[in-house]
């Protein structure tokens, strides 16, 4: 049978390691270390996601502060709320919270955000840092992925892995924080030709391509590690809402050896990285001042 394993253990060793790192900051900083949340509007995800960071927040010794616009807003007031929040120096850390008001992109917001201030590695420098090898704030999802696979396999280097979705915020920086490790990365995508022969050659697969039941039995080799990064809100026959990975479960149980759950599986430790960014945000704008 199948281990299904979860991220609460590794989140609470990272947030109690950041709590210390916290109260370091604070000894220079005079204050605790700030994350700003941006919504527009109040839909009901972002205020879940809200409530999950600041839940997090208190164990980590990190302030929160919410920004609210409306559900309706132009990009130029959207964008207006993040330069504010760029300029306000007792803020360390932003993360804009989709959904987005119709018509903005997260390149959009991306665009203006602070390098130091984006806890979720969504600007194109620190993209770029990440691509080079270099220091930077980094995407959370993808570090928490990353995690949950050496908390199963310990050091990672010489496995083939194989990642399953390319985009910008997930995919391609899992990619460049596997090959930093020395995994053998192959990556999959809409336009891959055999998605079953990408995925067989993997030690270690990684589902992040946002469609529910889109990895079963015959994409997983035997014995292999599957890391479920996909969160699928998926409406059920009896109109029920329920959430799905990107894994069919009952069709891999028994093939992969170890199968993260969803959604405690990647998502503790995504948001645990959240708060560990921003302290490191604070650190690194204290000491550039």
């Amino acid at each position: 049978m199948t281990r299904i394993v979860d991220g609460h253990a590794a989140a609470r060793r990272l947030l109690a390691q950041t709590a210390q790192d916290s109260a370091l900051a604070q000894a220079s900083l005079g204050r605790a270390p700030r994350l700003a949340l941006l919504m527009m509007g109040e839909a009901a995800p972002a205020r879940a996601y809200a409530a999950r960071i600041e839940e997090f927040a208190g164990l980590a010794e990190v302030d929160t502060m919410i920004v609210t616009g409306p559900a309706d807003g132009s990009l130029a007031q959207m964008q207006a709320l993040v330069r504010q929040l760029n300029a306000d120096q007792s803020v360390d850390g932003i993360l804009p919270l989709t959904p987005f008001p119709s018509g903005v992109a997260m390149a959009d917001i991306a665009a203006i955000l602070s390098s130091q201030k984006d806890v979720d590695g969504l600007t194109p420098l620190n993209a770029g840092q990440l691509a080079a090898g270099l220091d930077g704030l980094f995407p959370c999802t993808p570090q928490a992925a990353v995690l949950l696979a050496e908390e199963v396999l310990g050091d990672l280097r010489g496995l083939n892995a194989t990642v399953v979705g390319a985009s910008a915020s997930v995919g391609r920086p899992l990619l460049q924080l596997l090959l930093q490790r020395g995994v053998t990365v192959t990556i999959a995508h809409i336009d891959t030709r055999d998605l079953v022969a990408a995925c067989q050659t993997a030690d270690l697969l990684f589902a992040a391509a946002g469609r529910a039941g889109l990895i079963g039995a015959r994409h997983v080799r035997a014995g292999a590690t599957v890391i479920d990064i996909g969160i699928n809100l998926v409406t059920q026959a009896d109109g029920s809402r329920r959430i799905l990975g990107d894994v069919d479960l009952a069709a891999v149980d028994g093939v992969a050896a170890v199968i993260s759950a969803v959604p405690d599986g990647v998502g503790p430790l995504t948001t645990a990285f959240l708060l560990a960014n921003t302290v490191l945000a604070a650190q690194r704008r204290h000491a550039g001042a």
